[in-house]
C-alpha cells in the first residue's frame, strides 16, 4: 500500500465525545467521531468536511497534472475516518474514502464520505448487471446489531476498499453510470442548492472534489470531467478577485481542443465567451480566444445566441441528478 498523504486533523466541537481509536493492519488509521448533522445546512457541512480533508496546495497547475490519459490507471482507495453521524430521524456511520493515483506520490486526493447502506446499494445494483466481475468480492453484510463497534467499522473498511480497487479494475464497471453516480451525485445535489442560494464558494469546494475524482476514474476529456471542470470555471468567476478561474478556463479550453463528442460540444461556446470576459477583466490577451471564436463564426455558429454557461450546466445537471439519476461519464 502506498504511504499516505498527510493530511490535517478534524476541525471537532469540544462537545463531542473523544475519538476512538480504530486499528487496521497494526496501524491507527480510522478517526471515529460523532457528528451532529443538520439538515438544512447539510450541503455547507459536507463542503466544509471536503475542505478539512484537502489541506494540500492547490492550483491549476495541480489539476492539469492530475488529469488521466489512461482510464485503466490503478487507483488507491483508503478508508481514512469513519464518523457516528447522528440527524433528527436517524443514527449512521458515514466512511470517508481517500482516492489517490497507486503507486505514485499524489498531492491532489479526492474525498468521498459514504454510508454502508450506499456502498451496498452499488454493490447490488452492479451484481445484478455484472455478476461475473462481481462474484469473487465479499461485500461486508448487514448488521442487526453492532453496525457502531470499532471491530465492524475496521472489518467494513476494508470489504469496502477491496470492492471499489475492484470496480476500478473493470473497465465495464468503472465507466458505469452506477460508478459515477456513486462517486458525486450526492455532492452535485449539493452544489446545486448552494448554487441557487449564491454559495458559490461552497459549492466550487464540492466541485472541485467531484472534478478530481471523474479525473481520476475516467480520460481528461470524459464527459464528466469536462462538464465539472466547466461548471468549476463558472463557479471561481463567480467569486470577486479570483484570477484563479482564468487559469481554470485556459485549462478547460486547451482540453476542449481535442474534443470531438458533440453533447460537450454544446459548452464550448459559452465556454470560450467566458474565458473571453476573464481574459479581459484580468488584463490577460484575448487574440487566441478571439481566433477560435472567429472559426466557429466562420462555421455558421450563432455565438451571440448562446446561452451562459453556468445556466447550461445547471439547467442539464439538475436535470440529470432530478431525473433518472445516471449522470453519463
Amino acid at each position: 500500500m502506498a504511504s499516505r498523504i498527510p493530511r490535517p486533523p478534524l476541525q471537532r466541537d469540544t462537545s463531542e465525545p473523544l475519538p476512538i481509536p480504530v486499528e487496521y493492519g497494526g496501524t491507527e488509521i480510522l478517526e471515529y467521531t460523532t457528528t451532529v448533522k443538520h439538515e438544512s445546512d447539510e450541503g455547507r457541512e459536507c463542503s466544509e468536511y471536503i475542505r478539512s480533508w484537502a489541506g494540500v496546495t492547490r492550483g491549476f497547475d495541480a489539476l492539469e497534472t492530475d488529469k488521466i490519459m489512461n482510464s485503466l490507471i490503478c487507483l488507491q482507495f483508503e478508508v481514512v475516518s469513519a464518523r457516528t453521524n447522528i440527524t433528527q430521524n436517524q443514527k449512521y456511520v458515514a466512511y470517508t474514502v481517500m482516492v489517490t493515483l497507486a503507486g505514485h506520490t499524489d498531492s491532489y486526493p479526492a474525498i468521498v464520505e459514504r454510508r454502508y447502506s450506499e456502498f451496498l446499494h452499488l454493490y447490488v445494483t452492479l451484481r445484478r448487471q455484472y455478476p461475473i466481475q462481481l462474484q469473487a468480492v465479499r461485500f461486508p453484510r448487514k448488521a442487526i446489531i453492532g453496525n457502531f463497534w470499532p471491530e465492524t467499522i475496521t472489518d467494513r473498511s476494508k470489504g469496502f476498499e477491496h470492492f471499489l480497487e475492484l470496480i476500478c479494475c473493470s473497465p465495464a464497471l468503472r465507466n458505469s453510470p452506477q460508478v459515477t453516480n456513486f462517486f458525486q451525485r450526492q455532492e452535485l445535489i449539493h452544489a446545486m442548492k448552494l448554487i441557487e442560494q449564491h454559495d458559490f464558494s461552497h459549492a466550487a469546494t464540492l466541485v472541485e472534489n467531484c472534478f478530481r475524482l471523474m479525473n481520476k476514474l475516467h480520460t481528461d476529456r470524459s464527459p464528466a470531467v469536462m462538464r465539472n471542470l466547466c461548471l468549476l470555471v463558472c463557479l471561481e468567476a463567480k467569486q470577486d478577485h479570483n484570477p484563479r478561474a482564468l487559469d481554470l478556463a485556459c485549462l478547460a479550453v486547451r482540453r476542449f481542443q481535442s474534443v470531438s463528442d458533440a453533447d460537450l460540444l454544446r459548452y464550448y461556446v459559452p465556454l470560450l465567451n467566458l474565458s473571453l470576459d476573464l481574459s479581459i477583466k484580468y488584463g490577460k490577451g484575448t487574440s487566441m480566444l478571439q481566433d477560435h471564436l472567429a472559426q466557429l463564426r466562420q462555421r455558421g455558429m450563432a455565438l451571440h445566441d448562446s446561452t451562459p454557461l453556468l445556466d447550461l450546466l445547471s439547467e442539464e445537471i439538475a436535470t440529470d441528478i432530478g431525473g433518472a439519476g445516471c449522470i453519463r461519464n
